[in-house]
């Protein structure tokens, strides 16, 4: 999970090790400064992993015994403020895109891309929470919201995905 630069981190690191994480929790990840081979592979469902070697075969062992091998194998929420949203910065655009046609994450899977309305990319951090509600809108430094009410938003969003990636992998691990 994290957001900005942390939310492409998360995805850069469920991108090269797709078998730790249970799900990828993103908030307005910094998508196009994402390493290439990671950013190619949140864009490419199918992907070329390993050669002839024994890379392969571990990839494939891995894969035949439930373990994933492609990021787009893991849940993932993206989470966006209505300023990015309006700029289509972080990729947005293709994200929706790819959970339209069903692309982005398992087959059937929880994937999403959602937006915070009145937000700004700033209100996803704690400093607007803890800057004075007079002095945030008089800098811009967030919208019309509240934001405790955004961080709530943010917060019951992010956790009921987590808990709904969490008994989806409960279930599948019963049915093996």
């Amino acid at each position: 999970m994290g957001h900005s630069f942390g939310g492409s981190t998360a995805l850069t690191a469920a991108h090269r090790r797709p078998h730790m994480p249970l799900c990828v929790v993103a908030h307005e990840p910094a998508v196009d400064w994402m390493p290439s081979d990671s950013r190619q592979a949140l864009f490419l469902k199918e992907q070329i992993i390993g050669n002839e070697s024994g890379e392969e075969k571990k990839d494939k062992n891995m894969k035949q015994k439930g373990h994933p091998q492609s990021i787009h194998d893991v849940n993932m929420l993206f989470l966006y403020s209505h300023e990015w949203n309006g700029y289509g910065w972080g990729c947005i655009k293709e994200l929706k895109e790819l959970r339209q046609i069903g692309k982005l994450g398992p087959a059937n899977g929880l994937s999403d891309v959602g937006v915070i309305d009145e937000a700004f990319h700033q209100e996803f951090s704690d400093s607007c929470s803890l800057t004075p509600l007079w002095l945030g809108r008089a800098t811009k430094a967030n919208g019309k919201r509240n934001p405790l009410d955004t961080s709530e938003e943010i917060s019951t969003r992010t956790h009921s995905f987590i808990e709904s990636a969490r008994r989806s992998s409960s279930l599948l691990s019963t049915e093996d």
